[in-house]
């Protein structure tokens, strides 16, 4: 049955077009690449009221527009790859951590 349905639903895809007067020709196309900047954060502050540590705000070497997505990564050192060449290792956050121990709590940082 399911078959049919996913048969069904793609014939009636493919079966149907768009009519019409084409319309105007869109901007170039180009490849659009990642920003990609380091920081240092040094100066953590800790809330005890809300249990929080935290560090202020940086701001962005370019601009970030409404569109973008921001992804954080924290360097976690260098590992080994072979011949003698190491790599950095980076984790992306937030890092959640969950326990073995069987009871069900987790760790998050941001």
């Amino acid at each position: 049955m399911k078959k049919i349905a996913l048969l069904l639903l793609l014939s009636t895809v493919t079966l149907i077009g768009c009519k019409g007067e084409r319309g105007p020709k869109g901007d170039p196309g180009g490849l659009v690449y990642a920003q990609v900047f380091e920081t240092n954060v040094r100066n953590f502050h800790y809330d005890a009221q809300k249990n929080q540590l935290f560090t202020d705000f940086y701001s962005y070497p370019f601009t970030v527009y409404e569109s973008d997505v921001v992804l954080v990564y924290r360097y976690e050192g260098q590992t080994d790859i072979g011949s003698g060449e190491v790599a950095d290792v980076w984790t992306k956050l937030p890092n959640t951590i969950f326990y073995s121990d069987g009871t069900g709590d987790l760790f998050q940082y941001n």
